[in-house]
């Protein structure tokens, strides 16, 4: 299983771990925090982590706007505090794929991320670097776009340059 992350590299910066953690909105002063924080502007990409099928949309005071992805294997990524959606239940998604963009809706002190995974019914540790393969999609993206200005931008400009 190789996911890609959640968030653009830039974003992939935890605020909050997974695990026990000091309850921002007590009580109980200490709560289970099933997922990480990741500190992202408002309006910032949500990638899907890996294909699958988009099984709740939802609103609650806590969560804010969230959505769930199961993604046939297990497995399933959970996003909270959204501020936008780009699907709708039901929709199929593919691995990389804008599913929503991040907010500040709910119970937050501050506008970011909240991204849960849970494999065989478990809550996991979604920082855990390993569950993260290399995003292919965006690197041939960078190649193509490479390739269309060797190929013909570069040539085109040398015409103008010696006429």
């Amino acid at each position: 299983m190789a996911l890609v992350k959640p968030v653009d590299e830039e974003f992939w910066k935890i605020n909050s771990g997974f695990g026990n953690r000091r309850n921002p909105f007590p009580p109980p002063p200490f709560k289970m925090h099933n997922g990480i924080d990741l500190a992202t502007p408002i309006g910032s990409n949500v990638y899907a982590v890996e294909s699958g099928t988009i099984t709740k949309i939802g609103i609650t005071p806590s969560s804010g706007l969230y959505m769930i992805v199961d993604h046939d294997n297990n497995l399933e990524s959970r996003y909270a505090h959204l501020g936008s959606f780009k699907g709708s239940e039901g929709d199929t998604v593919n691995q990389g794929q804008i599913i929503a963009t991040s907010g500040n809706s709910g119970n937050t002190t501050g506008a970011h991320l909240h991204y849960g995974l849970r494999k065989n019914g478990r809550f996991v540790d979604p920082s855990q670097e390993s569950l993260y393969g290399v995003n292919y999609r965006r690197i041939f993206t960078g190649f193509a776009a490479a390739f269309a200005i060797y190929k013909y931008i570069i040539p085109y400009l040398e015409e103008k340059r010696a006429s």
